[in-house]
């Protein structure tokens, strides 16, 4: 048996192929409401890494936060005006009984439809106070996946609209 001593030395090593390297997710971050750019945070600039879920660009949000607050008030004035209705709807149904009629009132006589207009509108105004809600939190713009930015396309200070594309970013 021999033994002979080995020297490291690099190697080149050639493989051949074809193809295309893509990215798992590539996509363009698009803006859900408008308004003014107010931050462009360090993790949105060309070629740097980001994290999920961190916020990438910040709207100005006074608007939404007017917005809603007025939707709370609405929310407020229509909860107040079910219970008014509710009070109505059972004091027409004493009055019903204490006049001695002995068939049952009818829905108008209990004010029934009114009441459930009421309902209804207490309804609509907590969708308007969710979707406000929705709104704010959507002026913060938020990475969807840990990933890296290859374009950003907008600037500081400047108004974007719903759907306008502020970079594409890729995993």
């Amino acid at each position: 048996t021999t033994v002979e001593e080995v020297a490291l030395q690099d190697y080149q090593t050639m493989v051949k192929a074809r193809g295309v390297v893509r990215p798992h997710n590539e996509v363009t971050l698009n803006a859900e409401v408008s308004g003014k750019i107010r931050a462009i945070l360090p993790g949105f600039e060309d070629g740097a890494y980001f994290g999920k879920d961190e916020v990438l660009v910040e709207l100005d949000d006074a608007d939404y936060k007017t917005a809603l607050l007025a939707a709370e008030a609405q929310q407020a004035r229509a909860q107040a005006t079910f219970a008014q209705e509710e009070a109505r709807a059972k004091q027409a149904r004493l009055n019903w009984e204490d006049l001695g009629y002995d068939e049952e009132p009818n829905d108008l006589v209990l004010r029934l439809p009114q009441l459930r207009e009421a309902a209804a509108n207490v309804k609509a105004a907590e969708a308007q106070w969710q979707r406000a809600q929705r709104d704010l939190e959507r002026t913060r713009i938020r990475a969807p996946f840990d990933g890296r930015v290859r374009m950003r396309s907008v600037g500081q200070g400047q108004s974007v609209g719903t759907g306008t594309a502020l970079g594409t970013i890729f995993a």
